[in-house]
This record gives C-alpha cells, sequence and structure tokens, in this order.
C-alpha cells in the first residue's frame, strides 16, 4: 500500500487490518522462503536492542528531562544512563541492607 498516513485516515478501517494481515502472511512467505521461522518463537513487538532485562519504573518528569540531557551528551541512551547511575547507588544501598540484616541475624534477634 503506497498510500500515505494521510490516506490511511480515510480508509474503512476493515480494509487496514485485512492490508496489514496480508502484509504479515506475505512476510512470512519470504521469510520461510529464505530458511527463517515465520515467527519469532511467539514473541511479538520490537526486537531486543539489548541483552538488558528492562522494567519500566515511573521518575519524576523533571530528573528524566535533565537525564535525557546527559545521557545525550555523553553518546548513550537514556536506559544506559540510568542504569549506571542507579547501579552504583542501589548497590551501596544493597550491600548496607544485607550486612545490617546478618548484623541482627548474627546477635540473635
Amino acid at each position: 500500500m503506497g498510500a500515505s498516513r494521510r490516506y490511511n485516515a480515510q480508509l474503512p478501517e476493515t480494509m487496514i487490518v485485512v492490508a496489514s494481515a496480508t502484509l504479515g502472511r506475505e512476510m512470512a512467505k519470504a521469510k520461510r522462503k529464505a530458511g527463517q521461522p515465520a515467527t519469532s518463537a511467539g514473541k511479538m513487538g520490537r526486537p531486543a536492542t539489548s541483552t538488558r532485562d528492562d522494567v519500566a519504573v515511573k521518575v519524576d518528569r523533571e530528573v528524566v528531562g535533565q537525564a535525557k540531557i546527559v545521557a545525550w551528551d555523553r553518546g548513550i541512551s537514556l536506559a544506559e544512563y540510568i542504569t549506571e547511575t542507579l547501579r552504583s547507588a542501589v548497590g551501596r544501598d544493597f550491600d548496607r541492607v544485607v550486612e545490617a540484616r546478618a548484623d541482627k541475624k548474627g546477635s540473635g534477634a
């Protein structure tokens, strides 16, 4: 479908769904011909861009805005910057918690 986004808005919804399903089948056929599996083992969505196991977290908008600028200046992704920044602080706090729990357990409390 060579229609631009402007024209897609005018098409009936069923036409868009049918065209999308047809395109999906054509892509699956092309992959099979190339010797690749037609699907990605049941996974949907974008392919992973890294090997990290990311999760969504709510962070104050102002902090995220500042972090985006710092990450951009360093030439890394926002996720990489936040992970790098949090890893040392969380690691330090985690060690303190584990140490405190071990002291409580060792003293019989």
